[in-house]
């Protein structure tokens, strides 16, 4: 005859094992916790100065976009210092109507019962559809690495 493991007694070492997982986990948190507050309190000056740093720089990159923007339009140029005018293809559609022709005339263009989207617009791009109208939308795009254009310019 084979002993049967005491089971009971094996949960219950696990369930104490248990608890004193939670108990350290919980004691960790409450830890961490408190050292970040304090980090953030002996740090707040930093913080505010890298919230207020990243706002000025978003500000600028805009103002500079439009400008470029605005060059582009009268101009036509498409590459200024540190920046470049990409244009970027606009599709303007239903999608009940992308449905509705996609059912008739490309069904392998749904994934039931929705459109496969990414596709369905790679084949409005060469395919003239009366519901689609396609437009160019140019676009500013600042280079990462401003240091290298500057070095260029020097």
């Amino acid at each position: 005859m084979t002993t049967q493991p005491d089971y009971t007694e094996g949960v219950r070492q696990q369930v104490r094992r248990l608890h004193e997982l939670r108990l350290a986990h919980k004691n960790t948190v409450e830890l961490l916790a408190e050292a970040n507050k304090k980090w953030h309190e002996e740090h707040q000056e930093l913080l505010d100065d890298e919230a207020k740093l990243g706002q000025d720089v978003k500000a600028l990159e805009d103002r500079i976009q439009d400008y470029a923007l605005a060059g582009h339009r009268v101009t036509g140029e498409t590459k200024y210092p540190g920046v470049a005018i990409k244009e970027f293809t606009v599709l303007d559609y239903t999608e009940a109507e992308a449905l509705a022709w996609a059912r008739e005339m490309a069904p392998h263009l749904l994934t039931t019962p929705q459109l496969k989207k990414q596709h369905f617009e790679a084949v409005a791009k060469v395919t003239p559809l009366s519901f689609v109208t396609i437009t160019k939308d140019p676009r500013a795009q600042i280079a990462s690495d401003l240091a290298k254009v500057l070095e260029k310019q020097e």
